[in-house]
C-alpha cells in the first residue's frame, strides 16, 4: 500500500476516526470487563483467563509513559488509536485496490477514506473503540494481517507471507478473535499477482496456524513440535514453501509472549485471576 491514494485515504480515515472516537470516548469505567482490565493495567495484573498478557503489557506501557494518565484513560487511548489504525488500513486497502483496477487516484482516495470511516463507525467497532477493552487492539492485529497479505499479493513477497502468519500468532497472547481473519489473509497472501492461488503455500501457512490453535487449548509442547515438523516439511517440499521455516520461527516467538503470564504471576500481582504461577495453572489459564 505504498501508493499515494492508499496513504492519503488511510490518513484521512485515521484522523476522522480519532476525532470521532475521542469526542465519544468513555470518561470512566464502562460495563463488562472495563473495570477488571483497567485494574490489570494499573497494577500490571492478570485479568480473567486467557489473561490477554500482550494487551495488558501494551496498555501498561502507555499508562507508564503518559504522565498523569489514569489506567482507564490509558486503556481508552489504546482502544482509540488501535481502532483508528484498523480503519486506516481498511481505507488504504480499498483505495489501493481501486486505483489498481480503475487508475483513478482521486476517486480511489475518496472512496477508500469513506470506506475506512464507515468500517470504523460500525456499532460493534465504535463501542469497543471508546472504552477499556481488548477488541480494538485485536482488530488492529487483524488489519495488520490484511495489510501484509496485500503486500505479499502485490509484490509476490515470501517475507510478507511469513509476517502474516507471525502477526496472526500474536492472537495467543493478545486475544483469539485476532486469528479469525488469518485464513482469508493467508489466502490473499498466497495468491500471485496474476490471480493464481499457490495452494501449497496456503495449506502450509494454515498448518503453522494449527500450532496456535493447539497452544490455545493448552497443548503447548505439541504446538512446538508441530511447528518444527512444518518447518522441516516446508524445506523439503520445494522453493515455494521454504518461507514456512521462517514463519514457524516467527510464530514461536510471537506465541512466547504468553509466558508473561507465568513470569508475572510468580511475583504475586494484586490481581491474578487463575494464578498462573505454576506450569499446570499457567496451561489451564491459557486454555
Amino acid at each position: 500500500m505504498s501508493d499515494g491514494p492508499g496513504r492519503r485515504a488511510g490518513v484521512v480515515a485515521a484522523v476522522v476516526l480519532v476525532i470521532v472516537y475521542t469526542c465519544t470516548a468513555a470518561r470512566d469505567v464502562t460495563f463488562w470487563d472495563a473495570g477488571e482490565l483497567a485494574t490489570a493495567i494499573g497494577t500490571w495484573g492478570i485479568p480473567h483467563p486467557p489473561g490477554t498478557p500482550l494487551y495488558v503489557a501494551i496498555a501498561r506501557a502507555l499508562f507508564v509513559l503518559v504522565p498523569g494518565a489514569s489506567a482507564v484513560q490509558a486503556g481508552v487511548a489504546l482502544s482509540v488509536l488501535a481502532s483508528a489504525a484498523a480503519g486506516a488500513v481498511a481505507a488504504a486497502l480499498v483505495a489501493a485496490a481501486l486505483v489498481r483496477r480503475d487508475g483513478d487516484a482521486r476517486a480511489a482516495t475518496i472512496v477508500g477514506a469513506a470506506a475506512g470511516v464507515a468500517a470504523g463507525t460500525m456499532g460493534s467497532v465504535w463501542l469497543n473503540a471508546t472504552e477499556v477493552e481488548v477488541y480494538g487492539v485485536a482488530l488492529a492485529c487483524s488489519a495488520a494481517q490484511l495489510a501484509l497479505a496485500w503486500r505479499a499479493h502485490v509484490h509476490d513477497d515470501d517475507g510478507a507471507r511469513g509476517a502474516v502468519v507471525t502477526v496472526a500468532a500474536l492472537a495467543l497472547p493478545l486475544h483469539l478473535s485476532a486469528i479469525v481473519s488469518a485464513p482469508a489473509a493467508l489466502l490473499l497472501a498466497c495468491t500471485a499477482p496474476d490471480g493464481t492461488i499457490r495452494w501449497r503455500s496456503w495449506i502450509g501457512g494454515g498448518a503453522v496456524l494449527v500450532a496456535v490453535v493447539a497452544a490455545s487449548t493448552g497443548r503447548i509442547v505439541l504446538a512446538g513440535a508441530w511447528l518444527l515438523a512444518v518447518a522441516l516439511a516446508g524445506r523439503m517440499v520445494g522453493r515455494e514453501t521454504r518461507w514456512l521455516a521462517r514463519a514457524a520461527l516467527g510464530t514461536a516467538v510471537a506465541m512466547s509472549a504468553v509466558l508473561v503470564l507465568w513470569l508475572r504471576a510468580r511475583h504475586a500481582p494484586w490481581l491474578s485471576q487463575g494464578d498462573p504461577s505454576t506450569w499446570s495453572r499457567f496451561v489451564a489459564v491459557v486454555a
